[in-house]
């Protein structure tokens, strides 16, 4: 049973079932509710209206914004840029341009050695 904000937060509600449950747990828990941007509040009935409308629109944008991001790390990444802030292992960033990174040699080494395994099929599969 879920008992506390945080618990709703956590939990993944349909948006269907939502708008139903969130009245039953006001009653049950007394909760107050209140979402100052959309103007809802759970003490007035008025403002509840829009607010499964609203959750669904959220939603929509989040997604949409979601899939924006993705597709702008994939483009950088296919244009040969690095899409991490960290250079991976292996590697070391450029200490004038951070966007460019070289050959860590010592660390390198480690990974031929991996790599090698792996074609010898020593590794963990």
């Amino acid at each position: 049973m879920i008992k506390s904000k945080k618990d709703i937060q956590r939990a993944e509600l349909s948006l269907v079932i939502l708008p139903f449950w969130v009245p039953f747990s006001i009653s049950v828990n007394s909760h107050h509710y209140v979402a100052i941007a959309n103007n809802v509040d759970s003490d007035d009935q008025n403002s509840n209206e829009f607010a499964p409308f609203l959750n669904i629109m959220n939603e929509w944008y989040l997604r949409d914004l979601s899939r924006k991001q993705k597709t702008a790390i994939r483009v950088k990444g296919e244009s040969g840029k690095p899409t991490t802030n960290c250079a991976i292992y292996g590697y070391k960033k450029m200490p004038r341009d951070k966007s460019s990174w070289y050959i860590d040699e010592e660390a390198a080494a480690v990974v031929r050695c991996i790599f090698q395994l792996t074609i010898e099929q020593n590794g963990p599969n």
